[in-house]
Order: C-alpha cells, then sequence, then structure tokens
C-alpha cells in the first residue's frame, strides 16, 4: 500500500511510523496502549467507511483485524447498545430491546445486558456484509460475541430482546427467529412481563 493511500485513511501521515510499531509490538506479545487501541478502532472504520472507494485498503483491514478486532466494553446505555472503551457506539444488530424507562422489561432488559456486557468485557464485532454498517445515529450494526456466545442470540432466546430484521436477510435470521418463537412459547423475559 502506498503512504499517499495510507495518508488518505489515516487523514495524516505523522503516526504511520508510530502506529506501524505498535502493530510489531503487538506480534510480539507486548501489551498495546489504550491510546493505540483507540488509533486501531479508527483506523478501521475509516477503511470500512471508504471500502469501495480504496479497495486497496482491504489488505490493511485484514492485517489490522477490522471487524474481528476484540474490544473492550466501557458502558451499556441500554438493552441493546452499548460503548467501547474507544468510544464508538455498538447497536446489536438484529435484535431490539425494550427501552429503560420508557417500555415494559426496559430495565430488565437493560440489567440482562450489562449482565453479559460488563465493564472491560472483551468483545469480538462481526459485521454482516449484506446489512448496513451503521444505523441513522452513527451507531455500529454488528453481532457481538464473548468468547464464541453469541450475545444477540442470547438476548432473544432470555426474551430481554425481540428480533428486529427483514425477513430471511442476515447471518444468524433463522437462529434469531427460531429463538424468538422458543422464547415467546416458554414466556421468557419481555413474553412474560409483558403480554
Amino acid at each position: 500500500m502506498s503512504e499517499d493511500t495510507w495518508g488518505r485513511l489515516t487523514g495524516t501521515y505523522g503516526g504511520i511510523d508510530d502506529y506501524r510499531a505498535s502493530l510489531l509490538a503487538e506480534k510480539s506479545g507486548d501489551p498495546l496502549p489504550q491510546s493505540l487501541k483507540s488509533d486501531a478502532y479508527w483506523l478501521c472504520r475509516s477503511a470500512e467507511e471508504n471500502r469501495r472507494r480504496l479497495p486497496e485498503l482491504d489488505p490493511l483491514r485484514q492485517h489490522i483485524g477490522c471487524g474481528k478486532a476484540p474490544l473492550e466494553v466501557s458502558y451499556v446505555v441500554d438493552g441493546d447498545t452499548f460503548e467501547l472503551t474507544t468510544g464508538g457506539f455498538v447497536q446489536l444488530l438484529q435484535v431490539d430491546a425494550p427501552a429503560p424507562g420508557d417500555d415494559c422489561y426496559g430495565e430488565e432488559a437493560r440489567a440482562t445486558l450489562r449482565k453479559l456486557l460488563p465493564l472491560g468485557r472483551v468483545v469480538q464485532l462481526i459485521r454482516d456484509p449484506e446489512l448496513d454498517n451503521t444505523d441513522n445515529r452513527g451507531r455500529f450494526l454488528r453481532y457481538v460475541f464473548v468468547g464464541k456466545r453469541n450475545i444477540n442470540l442470547t438476548l432473544v432466546q432470555k426474551g430481554a430482546a425481540i428480533v428486529s430484521f427483514e425477513e430471511g436477510r442476515g447471518r444468524y435470521a433463522k437462529k434469531l427467529v427460531a429463538a424468538a418463537q422458543q422464547a415467546k412459547a416458554k414466556a421468557r423475559g419481555v413474553w412474560g412481563a409483558c403480554e
């Protein structure tokens, strides 16, 4: 990748050598400082936003691990939204939880997500290429994993969220629908408290 392309991606040439050094340090097992984790997040975000316009960035995205990079939870906003320590917000893809303070089971839904994603929990964010990258508020739309556990699916299984998508679209659509049907049949969470 040319320095010009890298510069267009990062918006600056000043931190290129520092960032490359940080990648080498991370590969050698040295911990990556929080400031550089944040830089990696913003580089990934920029690479995602410019993916079609600058396809030559794909090798960089793969090298950094964009879409697969583990990140830490900073704050759970509600039952389907949380903030990362890097400052970005994530909306769990294809699920919708009741709003705290406004909807029946809203506080319980937020408490469920807080239990699954406590402060500092490392998560893996997976984008579905068939679906939107962000919502109208600029939040990243992602499947969220802790280890091998799909948090989006877990929320639906517990009745803390319902499915929210167009028929048949999305990597986990069938699993989410089956989980919602089972949660409703067993009156779990919102299905038992609010019906």
